[in-house]
């Protein structure tokens, strides 16, 4: 589950980057 979130995370974060975009998440 928190490796399964971690890696959506962490590649939401790689394509936005890539778009150009910052990816922050509230936590």
């Amino acid at each position: 589950p928190e490796l399964a979130a971690r890696l959506e995370q962490e590649g939401y974060a790689k394509i936005a980057e890539e778009l150009g975009y910052e990816y922050h998440e509230e936590a």
